[in-house]
This record gives C-alpha cells, structure tokens and sequence, in this order.
C-alpha cells in the first residue's frame, strides 16, 4: 500500500489547532476543578464536610463517656446518687426544706 504525502499545514491551520487545543484544555481543566461528585471542588467540599463530622463524633464520644461515667456512678456509688437526687430538690421522708435565700422582691440600696 502507498501511503498518501502528508500536506503540510498552513500558518492560520496551525493557529487553529493550537487554540482548539488550548480550548480543549481549559475545557478539561475546569472539568476537573469543577465537575459534580467527582471533581477536585466536591472532593475538598466532601474533605470538609469529614472534617467537620470527625470532630462532632469526637465531641459526642466524650459527651458519651461521661454520661457513662455518671451512670456508673449513680448506679454503683450511693453517696452520688444521693448528692444528685438533692440537687434536682428530692428530699428524704419527712424531710423539710427552709429556705433563707433573700427574696427577690427586696432590693438593696
């Protein structure tokens, strides 16, 4: 088989392949900077987003180990347990509370 002579192309032919090429480029480089669900914007969108949940698990984990702690404590420690029920005003069998707190209606001069 004969193969044809390549023609040679033309200074404008040239110009125009090479901003087709440039066009072609920056087309695809946006498509990567910008494309939906995989492109390299979404990708640090969904890196933050990770972030950000890492660090509220971590948060309710700690809020988890202490809840779990004070439940020990309560059903395990009965000084504690005592110690919470007065606190949240539970009192003993015929207990009494006298509060001597000033009132808030009276105002100092």
């Amino acid at each position: 088989m004969r193969q044809k002579p390549r023609v040679p192309l033309s200074p404008i032919q040239k110009k125009r392949l090479v901003v087709a090429g440039v066009c072609l480029f920056l087309v695809s480089l946006l498509w990567l900077i910008l494309a939906p669900h995989m492109g390299i914007y979404s990708v640090w969108r969904q890196h933050s987003k990770l972030a950000r949940l890492q660090s509220e698990n971590a948060e309710i984990e700690k809020k988890n180990q202490s809840l779990q702690k004070e439940i020990d404590q309560i059903q395990n420690d009965p000084h504690y347990l005592e110690k919470v029920a007065r606190d949240r005003g539970l009192l003993k069998e015929n207990e009494i509370i006298f509060d001597f707190s000033p009132s808030k209606k009276t105002k100092k001069k």
